[in-house]
């Protein structure tokens, strides 16, 4: 009993005399946790986050400030950044050891200032970068100045107080009190700076992470963003093929981006303006003429030496090239319609390329094995097969005018080709045409003048009726029926389908707006065969029977074809060449599309 006593009495003497020792010499946070000199002056970026834990202020609070400042709670980019910077151990993602900016940042900026320049992409971190990398810069020089001269073989070790968090104190050292004074007060203002620099760089790097993301964000999306290894993000080169990656493939698409710069120049021009109403033709010269050079000559149809007043043979090549490159009739005359599209501003031009490279990045998916992509404005049509377009197709859209009606809360006129995003689920070979409500009303002009109109057309009667109380009426296959050999159905609100016609030589025209809102599509039987070879090869071999009969065969397809239609208001040609669609129906390029799709890429 005694000696259990004595232990019991030994141990409380020995735990009171230890919490005595560290009451008057209170230990650091971690065993070994001291600097020198050089670690306050020329720190390395794990030893910032080490000293971050005695800061005056949390780091964290820091991070959620910056956060509060620049970003919506809800917000994609603000959600990363937690997710990254939020940690107990920080990585920051741009800059060295040695607190250096790494080389990636260049090309991040290079990458960012181009779609800030040519494309008034909202980038608001990017005005702000160069003033807080140069103030981190400036911080860090600052860390090595005032450096006290110590004698370097007699160097304290500047111990941090993990428990006062009041700074340091010195250890094995001989110093006089007051020099070792002068030490304590340096690293306590060296730790100030330190903080400073600290939360100088942590700012930086979010703002290149949040530049990262946004870029990524805009150049893809509707996707969620998945930051690159960190090896990807500290390689220029992994790291420029990485932003490249995000980036359509497609040819229209990579055609806009090199030429959006030398619009943005154009834009910038004094243009030239056709004001004399003239109509303009081989043959001509004189001031007008000279004008019509002047405009072509600016945007790089006719070459400098040919600027000389007269309407010759190279004036009008290119003047047809002109009238290519705008769907306009190509005769080589500057008649009203050319006129009108050579006053086009530059700026009008920049802004649809601007729009068209925009609304490409919200559809074309990388992992679209095959589809087909039909544009309304420039009149086209593309079979796609692994990313390349392995078929292309003049089409009829739907015509500009019509009485204004509202779907889906927006208002277009109804005989507008819709935008929309749908799947082909079957081709239809000898289509019967079900004639719409609208469109039968149109022929009681033709059953005015011919009564036997219908029966002349094989036309034949439902016993379903038309809201006024008549039979609908459907027409059977045959060299008159509008849509021709072939049709291709896919699902959508609008009643409209692709399919051939019985007027070939409408494709003939340049301007191809004038069907009630359905796709007439040229070749549509070689159209059938790429749909039918990829969706339903079974049944590729018996087209030709399906052909020679008198009645409509169904093919329904073992895989659904994705169909986009969509409203851009310039594109490639497929040649190498701008087509400028621009706005037929008059929807406004700026303003909010009425599309009926907009689909999420991965």
């Amino acid at each position: 009993m005694c000696i259990r006593g004595n232990i019991r009495s030994g141990l409380k003497f020995l735990v009171l005399l230890y919490a005595l020792s560290l009451f008057l010499h209170p230990a650091p946070a971690r065993a070994g946790v001291c600097y020198g000199v050089k670690d306050l002056t020329s720190p390395k970026l794990s030893e910032l986050m080490n000293l971050s834990k005695y800061f005056s202020e949390p780091l964290e609070n820091r991070i959620k400030a910056i956060l509060e400042e620049g970003y919506a709670t809800r917000d994609q980019i603000a959600k990363i950044l937690e997710e990254h910077y939020l940690q107990p151990e920080i990585t920051p993602f741009f800059f060295t050891d040695d607190l250096n900016p790494v080389p990636t940042v260049t090309v991040l900026k290079d990458f960012v200032n181009y779609y800030v320049f040519y494309e008034d992409a909202p980038f608001p971190e990017f005005s702000d970068l160069d003033r807080i990398l140069r103030e981190t810069e400036f911080l860090k020089v600052s860390l090595a100045r005032n450096t006290p001269e110590l004698e370097s073989h007699n160097i304290p070790l500047l111990c941090a107080s993990g428990y006062t968090q009041q700074g340091f104190y010195l250890r094995n050292t001989e110093l006089p009190p007051d020099r070792q004074q002068q030490i304590l007060a340096w690293a306590g203002s060296q730790l100030q700076k330190i903080e400073r620099f600290t939360g100088a760089l942590i700012k930086a790097d979010m703002t290149l992470t949040a530049l990262l993301v946004r870029y990524h964000l805009i150049t893809r999306p509707g996707t969620l963003v998945e930051l690159p290894d960190i090896g990807t993000l500290r390689d220029p080169n992994r790291f420029r093929d990485y932003l490249l990656s995000l980036h359509p493939s497609n040819h229209h698409y990579q055609l806009l981006m090199e030429r959006i710069a030398f619009y943005r120049d154009l834009a910038g021009q004094e243009q030239v303006f056709l004001t004399d109403s003239t109509t303009l033709k081989k043959g001509m010269s004189g001031h007008p003429v000279l004008n019509l050079q002047k405009r072509l000559n600016q945007e790089g149809f006719l070459p400098d030496e040919a600027v000389n007043g007269i309407f010759d043979e190279l004036t009008q090549s290119a003047v047809v090239k002109f009238q290519g490159f705008h769907n306009l009739e190509q005769d080589g005359v500057v008649g009203p319609r050319t006129r009108a599209a050579l006053n086009i501003p530059y700026s009008t031009k920049l802004r649809w390329i601007r729009e068209s490279l925009r609304r490409m990045r919200f559809f074309l998916k990388d992992d679209d094995d095959i589809m087909v992509w039909v544009n309304i404005p420039t009149f086209s049509l593309e079979y796609y097969r692994r990313g390349t377009p392995v078929s292309r197709h003049k089409i009829i859209v739907g015509e500009a005018s019509g009485r204004m009606v509202k779907i889906r809360r927006t208002a277009i006129r109804v005989n507008n080709t819709p935008t929309l995003s749908s799947e082909i689920k079957a081709v239809v070979v000898n289509p019967r045409w079900y004639v719409p409500e609208r469109i039968r009303k149109e022929l009681e002009e033709e059953i005015a003048k011919k009564p036997d109109y219908l029966e002349q057309g094989n036309f034949r009667f439902l016993t379903s009726q038309y809201s006024w109380g008549q039979p609908r009426i459907y027409q059977l296959p045959g060299e008159t029926n509008p849509l021709g050999r072939v049709k291709f159905l896919f699902d959508n609100p609008f009643g409209i389908f692709l399919h051939d016609t019985s007027q070939p030589r409408l494709f003939n025209r340049a301007y191809r707006a004038f069907s009630h809102g359905c796709v007439r599509v040229e070749n549509a039987l070689d159209l059938a065969r790429f749909i039918l070879s990829d969706a339903a090869p079974h049944q590729l071999p018996k087209l030709e029977a399906f052909l020679a009969r008198k009645d409509q065969t169904y093919i329904v397809l073992l895989r659904p074809i994705p169909i986009y239609i969509t409203y851009l208001p310039v594109l490639s040609d497929g040649r190498g060449s701008l087509v400028f669609g621009g706005d037929p129906y008059g929807w406004g390029i700026d303003e909010k599309l009425p599309t009926f799709f907009y689909r999420k890429r991965k």
